[in-house]
Order: structure tokens, then C-alpha cells, then sequence
């Protein structure tokens, strides 16, 4: 019996890709692959290198999600939630 056949939906958090390789193992047998990256805080030359590894790994689909940015009032984008100005 699988963990499949029991449950909608399976989350696994890994240690980072960069420190240790466990991530990479089960990345193999997941349905969906996401990495996440702080703003102002991940490094770009480490996320280089992972995405790297993971196209030499043959390991595709990848979501990148980036947390932890602070939405300023005249920063342009997509977001939850608005901003309402008094005037």
C-alpha cells in the first residue's frame, strides 16, 4: 500500500538542495517539485548551482516559489490582498 492510495495529497519537506542530497533523491518519485527561495536572503550563485544539478539530474517541472518579499505601495505585480489609499 502506497501513501498514494491514502491520501490526496503527500507534502515532504527536505533539507536545502545545496546542503545535503536528500532532496534530490526524492525528487525523483514526486508528482510535483517546489523549490522555495527567500528574497533578499537566498543566494543567486547557489540557486545557480542547484538548478543546475537538477538539469544534469534530468529532474524537470520544477515551481520555484518566492517567499518573504515585501510588497511596497508603489511596487507593481500580483499579490493577495490590496493596498487602499485615503485621499
Amino acid at each position: 500500500m502506497t501513501l498514494k492510495e491514502n491520501y490526496d495529497y503527500v507534502i515532504i519537506d527536505t533539507p536545502p538542495l545545496a546542503q545535503v542530497t536528500d532532496g534530490f533523491l526524492l525528487m525523483e518519485t514526486a508528482d510535483l517539485k517546489a523549490i522555495v527561495v527567500r528574497y533578499n536572503f537566498s543566494k543567486k550563485k547557489v540557486l545557480s548551482m542547484v538548478l543546475k544539478d537538477l538539469k544534469h539530474k534530468k529532474i524537470d517541472d520544477i515551481c520555484i516559489v518566492l517567499n518573504d518579499n515585501r510588497v511596497k505601495s508603489d511596487q507593481y505585480g500580483y499579490g493577495y490582498g490590496y493596498n487602499k489609499k485615503n485621499k
